[in-house]
Parts: structure tokens; sequence; C-alpha cells
């Protein structure tokens, strides 16, 4: 009976494999861990901040132009990187600058975004944890001296372990680091990696005690009726989303063009919301948790 040899070349194309894998295994632990005690950091500071100023008397509205303008001085004194929409900013580094994002990046978004929010500015706390969590693993693979393809998948692992720590979604960041960043080619390599440090992170966070709202809402029986619900709400929130991101766009570019100071900004800026917020409550101040709370009860 004669034993079939296995080639050596093959048992060390093995041994790679699994060595790469178990590499991948430990950073991807390692990345979301560290992200979400960062994300942790970040969040208590937000709502610490967010509750301070709530307690002060009604004259606190007259701090969100202060806020504004102290967000925007801010990043600037910083980190010029860290100005605009968080998500959009790591998408365009990824693609056209290898990934590398500037570590200063990281605080510069802590205090704008509490500069932003704690006042009661109106912005979500998703754009800036991503752009946390890509700048500090695209500094972490550049100290490690790792490739740009090994840095890429390093950041995704941190954009997914961000988003992850902020919504306590842990599937839902992995899909969403992998899909975004690769514009709907969906890299299947990653997709494990980007899963250990989302749960990773989420883990990290409750150990941490970060509260995540889990409202309890009644879901229906599925049927026909209901299907068709469905469909035609995914439909219309598309049509709100685009609308959302066109104004948003819009509005910033008109702002752009207009030869004022940055303080008379910050004053036109905070009037129209305050104006918005005399007429129409505040419950959407801030990150709007109240409004959307209240929806949903």
């Amino acid at each position: 009976m004669k034993l079939k040899m296995i080639p050596v070349q093959e048992i060390k194309n093995e041994e790679i494999i699994l060595i790469n894998v178990v590499k991948w295994l430990i950073l991807s632990v390692i990345a979301g861990s560290l992200t979400g005690a960062l994300i942790s950091l970040f969040l208590y500071l937000l709502h610490q901040s967010i509750d301070f100023i709530a307690h002060l008397p009604d004259w606190r509205y007259v701090l969100i132009p202060v806020g504004l303008l102290a967000s925007i001085y801010s990043i600037r004194l910083i980190a010029p990187a860290a100005e605009g929409h968080g998500t959009d900013k790591v998408i365009s580094a990824f693609h056209y600058r290898a990934a590398r994002i500037p570590f200063l990046v990281v605080p510069a978004k802590i205090v704008s975004t509490i500069f932003t929010l704690a006042p009661g500015g109106v912005v979500g706390t998703e754009g800036p944890s991503v752009q946390i969590g890509a700048g500090f693993t695209s500094a972490l693979s550049i100290m490690l001296h790792f490739s740009e393809k090994e840095r890429k998948k390093l950041v995704i692992c941190g954009v997914s372990a961000a988003l992850s720590a902020v919504l306590g979604t842990p599937i839902a960041g992995a899909i969403f680091g992998v899909e975004v960043l690769f514009v709907g080619d969906f890299f299947y390599p990653i997709l494990l990696p980007a899963v250990i440090s989302s749960i990773s992170s989420y883990f990290v966070c409750i150990a941490l005690g970060v509260p995540y709202a889990v409202p309890v809402v009644v879901v229906p029986a599925l049927s026909a009726e209901i299907f068709a619900w469905c469909l035609a709400a995914s439909v219309f929130f598309s049509f709100v989303c685009i609308y959302h991101v066109e104004t948003v766009r819009c509005i910033a570019g008109l702002f752009k063009k207009i030869n004022l100071p940055l303080p008379v900004k910050s004053l036109i800026s905070a009037g129209i919301l305050l104006t918005t917020v005399a007429v129409c409550g505040d419950s959407f101040l801030g990150m709007g948790e109240e409004g959307l709370n209240g929806v949903l009860q």
C-alpha cells in the first residue's frame, strides 16, 4: 500500500494561511476592544457634558452659538482633516489616501462633537465615532508598519467596531464597515475580522457600562399587507435619506460661498436653530434621543 505524499509547498501554504488567520483573529479582538474602550470614553464625556448643560437655567440656549464656534476652531486648531461628516472623510481617505488618517483627527473629533452636541447642536454620534475608530486603527496600523492592504483591513475593523460601540449593533456595524468602504463590492475575506472586532467592541462597551436604548416594539405577524407596508416604507425612507443628504450638501455649499466671518456664520446657524426650537420645541436638539424615544413609545 502506497502512502500519498503531500507536497512540501502545500504544507507551507496551509501553515501560512493558518498563521494569517490566527494573526487577524488576535488583531481583530485587539482593534475591537481598544476602539470600544475609546468610543466608551467619548460617549461618557459626551453624556456628562450634556447632563451638565441640561441642568443649567434657560439661558443655556445662548451656549449653542458658542459651542458651534468652539467646534469649528477646535478642529482648525487640532486637525483640519477632521472637518466635515466623519463617514465621508473616512471613505475618501480609504480610497484616495491609502487609508492614512492623521491620529490628531481622533481628539479633534471628540472635542468638536462635544462642543457641538452638549449645548444642543443637532448632529449624530455615528459619523464622529466612525472617524474616531478609523483614525485610531489607521494610526495603529502605521505604528505596526502594515502594508496598505493590511492597513485598509484594520481600518475596516475600526470602523465596524466604532459603529457597533455607538449603536450597540455588532452585526450591522460589521456589514456597514465592509459594505460602505468598498462601495457595493462586498469584500468577504474581511467580513470575519470585522464581525469579531464589532462583537469585541460591543462587549467592552457593555462591561464599561455604556447604556443602549432598547425600546420594546411589538412586531406584527408577517402578512401580505405588512410586507407591502414595509416595501413602501423602504422606498419612502430611501427618498427621505436622499433628500436629507442633498439638502445638507446644498446648504453646506451655500454657507461656504457666503463671504462672512465664522462668528457671524455661527450666529446665523444658531439663530435658525433657535427659531426652529421656538416653533417646534426642543425635543430634536442634541442627538434627538428624546424625540426618537417618544415616537417609539
